[in-house]
């Protein structure tokens, strides 16, 4: 498993906790009087910038490190497509370069924050049913008439949404009159945080 990837991943959470531990800097020495919730924010969103970076470093890892030991392939990654000009460098056995840039080139536009499209990435490079799998590697069972994978699939659905509703929407609540942002608290923040490193960590684990 790549170590490298999940270094950056928490050191890039670390920026986010960072900006917790100013936002309560900046508590204790105004008396509570500013309104810190934009650090929140900052600090949910590049939480999930983390995740997301995450998943793509780990998955173009681990394709590069699947052709260079030639190990076989998950069904997934048997059917990813590359372009006639990447064939032609790779007929000409000059290392991996090639698919490296089409893995980047390829995902660039894509973004991992959204359950399926995590599960749709890691398929990549293993075939394991991989809500299940954490599920079952993170102890998350059945509640309130839902499985353990679909309480983990509603929860990173959720942090993913109300980062998109921060960067596309400015966070606002579209109730009338609809200038007011949704409350955003600490607690909020750093449940999201621990969430998202434990489905970092789970992921390495059960792929």
């Amino acid at each position: 498993m790549p170590k490298r990837e999940l270094d950056l991943f928490e050191g890039s959470l670390a920026r986010a906790r960072d900006m917790m531990g100013l936002a309560s800097s900046l508590s204790n020495t105004t008396s509570g009087a500013m309104d810190l919730s934009d650090v929140y924010r900052a600090a949910f969103v590049q939480g999930v910038s983390a995740f997301d970076t995450f998943v793509h470093e780990e998955i173009r890892v681990r394709i590069l490190d699947i052709f260079a030991s030639r190990s076989p392939m998950p069904k997934a990654l048997q059917k990813f497509k590359v372009s006639l000009a990447s064939a032609q460098v790779a007929a000409l056995g000059s290392g991996l370069g090639w698919l490296e840039i089409e893995i980047r080139e390829q995902h660039s536009l894509l973004s991992f924050q959204k359950p399926d499209k995590v599960a749709d990435a890691v398929r990549l490079i293993s075939d394991v049913q991989l809500w299940k799998s954490l599920a079952d590697h993170l102890g998350q069972g059945p509640l309130g008439g839902d499985s353990g994978d679909q309480i983990l699939k509603r929860r990173l659905t959720l942090i993913a949404d109300r980062r998109n509703t921060i960067v596309h929407q400015s966070d606002l609540d579209p109730t009338p009159p609809g200038d007011e942002p949704y409350p955003m608290t600490r607690a909020t923040v750093e449940d999201a945080l621990v969430f998202l490193d434990q489905i970092a960590r789970g992921i390495q684990a059960v792929t």
